[in-house]
């Protein structure tokens, strides 16, 4: 964005029609005034805001070996040289990188990061290696199916639930080393 924050009008519809899909990036300049958290908000609840002093410096392209993005409310997440790495606190719930899923190769799971959503990984057929942390406790439905390139895995000591077919479809899992902690293993996981 360039210059001041649009001006919006208080209609409900005109926001649902402007608004950034989940998981944008957008620019706005540091040193305006108008572009509040409120009116950022407005534009898109789930986008990661990135203030720069000069919006022209920006790159816009989009390369799907450096890539970053936000992945659920307090969540966010960079993909390079096909690591793609998750940061932040609480839950990851709605990936943004639907679209370069072959491109992740190995995924770190960061510190305060604490449930993987429901297909957050499905169909990641390059994952081969994963890295979860400790802060972990919840892995929803289908999170990592048909990664099936992953051989080993060790799930976090904290971990409790394990939905359904979590990791179905990985025909190339050899290992799977599932904590005491587990309370919950869903169908086909």
């Amino acid at each position: 964005f360039l210059g001041n924050a649009p001006k919006f009008m208080p209609v409900d519809a005109y926001y649902d029609s402007f608004a950034l899909p989940d998981g944008a990036v957008a620019y706005y300049p540091a040193n305006d005034a108008t572009w509040t958290e409120d009116a950022r908000e407005l534009l898109g609840q789930k986008t990661l805001w990135v203030p720069v002093d000069d919006p022209f410096a920006v790159s816009l392209d989009v390369n799907p070996e450096n890539f970053s993005g936000v992945c659920g409310p307090n969540t966010v997440f960079s993909l390079k040289d096909g690591v793609l790495t998750i940061s932040g606190k609480g839950e990851v719930s709605h990936p943004s990188w639907n679209s370069y899923r072959s491109h992740i190769q190995k995924v770190v799971i960061q510190d305060g990061v604490t449930s993987i959503g429901a297909g957050t990984f499905q169909g990641c057929t390059n994952l081969s290696k994963l890295s979860i942390a400790q802060s972990v406790t919840s892995i929803g439905d289908s999170a990592f199916y048909n990664c099936d390139k992953l051989t080993q895995i060790s799930l976090p000591s904290k971990l409790k639930i394990i939905g359904a077919r979590a990791f179905g479809g990985c025909d190339g899992l050899t290992k799977l080393v599932i904590p005491n902690s587990v309370t919950t293993i869903g169908d086909g996981a």
